[in-house]
């Protein structure tokens, strides 16, 4: 039906003289929203980007702390197993040199 109505009006329809400066001048800020359209897709499409590489580079910077603080604590455990053993060899020489002094 629109369609048909559409048909039906053409000799209604007149044709755009494009050298008219209200004419020229639509058509020029047509292209710049065009234009300005397209840069702000691109920014929106980079910060997205950028907001993405920002929350990689956290989520690896967190794994990184979290892995070196493990390494620290096996560390730390480590050491002090050293140290609790050297400390019994420590004192067991010194009941050994305690039982020859006696």
């Amino acid at each position: 039906m629109l369609a048909k109505t559409g048909r039906s009006d053409l000799e209604d329809l007149r044709p755009l003289k494009p050298d008219t400066p209200v004419i020229a001048e639509l058509k020029l800020l047509t292209r710049d929203q065009d234009s300005l359209i397209q840069s702000q897709t691109r920014l929106v499409e980079l910060l997205h980007e950028a907001r993405a590489e920002r929350d990689e580079a956290k989520r690896l910077l967190r794994t990184e702390r979290v892995e070196a603080e493990q390494r620290a604590q096996a560390e730390r455990a480590e050491l002090e197993q050293r140290y609790h053993k050297l400390l019994q060899e420590h004192m067991q020489c010194g009941v050994t040199i305690a039982k020859l002094e006696a």
